[in-house]
């Protein structure tokens, strides 16, 4: 199951159209990363966009970092290990999201999605050689998210 929450702050960064697209391709995401290391089971992560303030709340609060970040990744293996297939929360702030990015903001939360989900799957980027395997990793969900029909693993 993915769930993909929008804070009322920033609804309006995306439209109608793309908020759809967002939810189907973060679907096809998760069920690519099923495929190859869940054996097919469903998992459940959830998404959630919001503002550069409520990040910063979060960031300070679980990482005491006094300032605003593009993506948390919150895993629930590294508190407990209460369910294989339950793997936590990515949120992302639109508002960095949007300042930084380099490509369409569409494709920039795609990118900080995928980048949070790795975190959620085990992967960190403490080293060249991690951050290496992060990145491969992140660009193939990122292709079967944008891809059609068939999921692969990625």
């Amino acid at each position: 199951m993915v769930s993909v929450i929008i804070d009322p702050s920033i609804r309006s960064f995306l439209d109608a159209a793309q908020k759809k697209k967002l939810r189907k391709e973060l679907r096809r995401m998760i069920i690519s990363a099923s495929r190859l290391d869940f054996d097919n089971k469903d998992l459940e992560v959830t998404f959630c966009l919001t503002n550069d303030q409520k990040i910063q709340k979060l960031n300070s609060t679980y990482r005491n970092k006094e300032q605003s970040t593009d993506v948390l990744a919150f895993a629930v293996n590294e508190t407990t290990q209460f369910h294989p297939t339950i793997l936590g929360d990515v949120i992302v702030s639109l508002e960095t999201a949007d300042r930084q990015r380099k490509q369409s903001l569409y494709d920039e939360i795609m990118f900080l999605a995928a980048h949070g989900f790795c975190h959620l799957l085990g992967y960190d980027h403490n080293t060249d050689h991690e951050e290496t395997e992060m990145n491969q990793r992140a660009a193939n969900l990122l292709i079967q998210a944008q891809g059609n029909g068939v999921i692969l693993p990625a």
